[in-house]
């Protein structure tokens, strides 16, 4: 579930609020966790509403730190891969 997303200039911002304890430069080492997750809500956002998404922020609450996540077509496609893994798994085993 999207924790918060506003429409800015035209496009969406989604910010996901996280309550880790972080301290400095550990929030951008911690974030890395968390892109995936951004990466499935903007491509929703993008795919339910024909709106842009320019933004995606990772919020940790407990230092106020904010890291902004990349959003472009390699991280679209990394969305898309997930997703597609995630309805259609393989049907060969191991």
């Amino acid at each position: 579930m999207i924790d918060f997303a506003f429409i800015e200039g035209g496009a969406w911002v989604v910010v996901d609020f996280k309550t880790d304890v972080v301290v400095g430069e550990g929030a951008e080492e911690s974030a890395l966790v968390y892109r995936p997750q951004l990466y499935v809500y903007a491509l929703a956002l993008e795919q339910l509403t024909d709106r842009p998404v320019k933004e995606l922020i990772v919020f940790f609450m407990h230092s106020g730190r904010e890291v902004n996540c990349p959003w472009g077509n390699d991280e679209r496609g990394y969305a898309e891969a997930l997703l597609s893994r995630a309805t259609h798994p393989s049907t060969t085993s191991a």
